[in-house]
């Protein structure tokens, strides 16, 4: 938008002064232009700066900042021919209205469950601020930032890294458990200032009230075995409110863990056993021990009418230690493979509890057997069944046919012993059916040749239907003397 400035005529010859002050917002420029028929601007300088001429015309862009103007114009004229005029004048620079205008460009409240108390910062430099006090911070309490002014928006805000989440047009932030320093970067926009990063620091000094977290000890613990009491020990974890057993806790079995509150005033809620809820019993907890090795991890639900609620963790290591059964046996029966009048032992592996594998395939040549026998001392097989074949029994031992076929077998051996009691255990195994050479392995057992006057001529022949037949396999055509 263009505007006609006027100016008048000063006190010496050919020097001119604006009317008016120039005042300019930013991005405006001042165009020169001869005025009168005939006449050029043959150069001009501002302020000491030569001006370009674009098509006649001297376009000086204005500075954003406030100054004097001070403008040399050589003109020319055919009848008055050339001369230097000066112009004189004040520019004054006001921009429009900023974020750098506002005091207070976003809210800042501290939320504690449901009370609010807004915060008070005080600038530091363009666009940085800092918070007039320390905030005391007593854990569950939040930072939050809103918008202070209107047709504004906070569009993203980061605190020491962290990304703030967006909810109803504020940022929350969980304050930490801790003392620290922050720096809040703040991207806020508007509709006539446009974008800006903004900054915020301040402090945060963590002073919590007496919680959990200061009992060494916040639960007992009883391992009971035979109705047996023994009390058990645990340390705090690396994280808050977690523990671990000092010891490994070894059971052989008919034992219970109690829990039971440590500290006055102050109730066992709720106890999870490695996913389990435990019974509450007469105001104590009282857990089942398994039968089996395993890690124990226990959620323990408190209450205290000071501290609160809370939720501890209890971490540790069960062993249990059995008496002695069919699962202790590295080999809880013999197995061998007999030929004719040899036998060879076979070795297995265990692949699961009581579930083995033969560490080699049986190479089979017919003829040839499996024998299985007990090989713990007071122990007995009492069946052996091999891929839903069942074996008799010859003098305490069981003996399988190898089939005349390769093949995968799995056998499923009952035992009993005097002090570990039945078991089922499983053997699987391959077979690889592997006979030796024979005379049916032979394409061609013999040559055949006819022979008629001296010339001879091989005959070819083909195995029959029945092993070791065959046919010729074309009429045998003679007409006389020949073999």
């Amino acid at each position: 938008q263009r505007t006609s400035l006027s100016y008048s005529a000063g006190q010496e010859a050919l020097s001119y002064m604006l009317d008016e002050m120039l005042v300019t917002q930013g991005n405006a420029q001042l165009i020169l232009t001869p005025n009168v028929a005939g006449a050029d601007l043959t150069t001009v300088t501002i302020n000491g700066e030569e001006l370009d001429n674009v098509n006649g015309s001297y376009v000086w862009d204005l500075p954003e900042s406030s100054s004097d103007l001070y403008a040399l114009i050589d003109v020319y004229h055919p009848s008055y021919g050339s001369a230097e005029l000066t112009l004189r004048g004040i520019v004054s620079y006001e921009p429009p209205p900023s974020w750098e205008d506002e005091a207070t460009p976003f809210a800042v409240e501290y939320v504690l469950y449901s009370g609010r108390e807004a915060l008070s910062y005080t600038i530091e430099e363009t666009l940085s601020y800092r918070l007039d006090e320390t905030i005391v911070s007593v854990g569950d309490d939040q930072l939050v930032f809103a918008p202070s002014v209107a047709d504004a928006e906070i569009t993203s805000v980061m605190i020491n890294d962290e990304e703030l989440a967006e909810v109803n047009g504020s940022y929350v932030w969980y304050l930490p458990a801790m003392s620290t320093e922050f720096v809040a970067t703040i991207r806020v926009d508007h509709v006539n200032y446009g974008p800006a990063e903004l900054t915020l620091r301040g402090i945060v000094s963590y002073e919590p009230p007496p919680s959990w977290e200061d009992e060494a000890a916040p639960f007992a613990l009883e391992y009971v075995q035979d109705g047996q009491r023994t009390s058990l020990s645990y340390s705090a974890g690396q994280e808050a409110l977690s523990y671990m057993l000092d010891e490994m806790l070894v059971t052989q079995g008919n034992a219970q863990l109690i829990l039971t509150p440590n500290v006055a005033g102050a109730d066992l809620t709720a106890v999870t056993i490695n996913g389990v809820d435990v019974q509450k019993v007469n105001g104590s907890y009282v857990w089942d021990l398994p039968e089996s090795s395993s890690d124990l991890y226990a959620l323990i639900d408190v209450y205290h009418p000071s501290y609160g609620s809370a939720e501890l963790t209890l971490r540790g290591i069960v062993s249990y230690e059995p008496p002695p059964s069919w699962e202790d046996e590295a080999a809880p029966f013999a197995v061998e493979y007999v030929l004719y009048s040899g036998r060879e032992a076979l070795s297995y592996t265990i692949e699961e509890t009581l579930s083995y594998r033969l560490d080699e395939t049986i190479v089979s040549v017919g003829d040839d057997q499996l024998v299985f026998a007990p090989s713990v001392a007071d122990s007995e097989i009492t069946s052996v069944t091999i891929n839903d074949e069942g074996l008799e029994e010859v003098n305490g031992s069981y003996v399988w046919n190898l089939p005349t076929m390769s093949t995968e077998f799995v056998a499923t051996i009952r035992v009993n012993h005097v002090n570990y009691g039945p078991a089922e255990l499983t053997l699987r195994g391959i077979v690889s059916y592997e006979p030796p050479p024979s005379w049916e392995n032979e394409a061609a057992p013999f040559a055949l040749e006819y022979v008629q006057d001296g010339q001879r001529t091989s005959l070819s022949y083909s195995a029959g239907q029945e092993a070791l037949s065959y046919m010729l396999d074309e009429m045998l055509v003679t007409q006389g003397n020949a073999q």
